[in-house]
C-alpha cells in the first residue's frame, strides 16, 4: 500500500519518512473477535474496529487521502540541494521541543454537539482522520468517551503538532471537542481555525451517510 492506511483494514501504515515523532497507533489487521450486529450506540474504540462494517469505513475514507510534502521532507530535500554543513531537518527537530517546553506555541479548541449516537460520532471523526491524514498517535478511552491524539503535519509555513478529538455522550447526543496544538510559533496564520472547521464540517458529511434522518447542524461553540 502506498497511502497512509490500509486500503484492507483501514491500520494506518506510519508517518512520512524522516518524522520523529512517535509511531502511530496500529490496531491489529485480524481482531481478536470480529463482532456483528449493530454498532451505533459503542463509544470504546477497540470495541468499533472489531466490526468489519467499522474497518471498512475507514479503509474507504482513508483511500480518500492525498500525501503531501511535510515540512521536514522539504527541509531534507533543501539539505540535499543546498548542503549548508547544518541540517536544517536535524535543527528543526531538536529545536521544536525546546520551544514547547518554554512555551512558544499557539492553538484554537472548538466544540461541536451532534444529536447522533455515540457510535456513529466516534466512526465519523476516524474516518475524517483518515480521510484528512492524520496520524493516530494515542487513544485514551473512558466508560462516556474516547479522546483521540493524532500528529499534524508541518508545512512550510507551519510546524507539526498536535490534534486532541474528544468525543463523548450527552444527553441524548455527542459532543466533539478538538484542540490544536502548533510547535514552535506564536502565529500558525488561522491553519488551527481552518483544520477545526473542515475537521466538523466532514464529520456532519460522514454522519449525513451514516443517519441521514439526524438534524446534524448541531451547536457549535468557539
Amino acid at each position: 500500500a502506498d497511502g497512509r492506511f490500509c486500503s484492507a483494514c483501514g491500520s494506518s501504515l506510519g508517518s512520512p519518512a524522516g518524522d520523529s515523532s512517535p509511531p502511530p497507533v496500529v490496531p491489529s489487521v485480524e481482531p481478536a473477535v470480529e463482532r456483528s450486529g449493530d454498532w451505533a450506540d459503542e463509544i470504546v474504540y477497540e470495541n468499533l474496529l472489531e466490526y468489519s462494517d467499522v474497518r471498512a469505513r475507514i479503509a474507504r475514507a482513508g483511500q480518500r487521502s492525498r500525501k503531501q510534502m511535510t515540512g521536514e521532507e522539504m527541509l531534507a530535500l533543501f539539505d540535499s540541494i543546498v548542503p549548508t554543513g547544518v541540517s536544517l531537518q536535524k535543527l528543526t527537530a531538536t529545536l521544536l521541543p525546546v520551544f514547547d517546553r518554554i512555551g512558544i506555541r499557539t492553538g484554537k479548541q472548538s466544540t461541536i454537539t451532534l444529536p447522533v449516537r455515540a457510535g456513529h460520532g466516534m466512526v465519523a471523526t476516524l474516518c475524517v482522520l483518515a480521510s484528512q491524514g492524520f496520524d493516530l498517535q494515542k487513544v485514551d478511552q473512558s466508560p462516556d468517551g474516547c479522546v483521540l491524539t493524532a500528529m499534524i503535519p508541518s508545512t512550510i509555513w507551519t510546524n507539526r503538532g498536535e490534534l486532541v478529538v474528544a468525543v463523548r455522550r450527552a444527553d441524548r447526543a455527542i459532543q466533539i471537542r478538538a484542540a490544536t496544538t502548533i510547535s514552535g510559533q506564536l502565529m500558525d496564520w488561522g491553519k488551527s481555525k481552518r483544520l477545526l472547521s473542515d475537521l466538523f464540517d466532514e464529520v456532519r458529511g460522514e454522519l449525513s451517510s451514516m443517519s441521514p434522518r439526524d438534524a446534524l447542524h448541531g451547536r457549535h461553540v468557539a
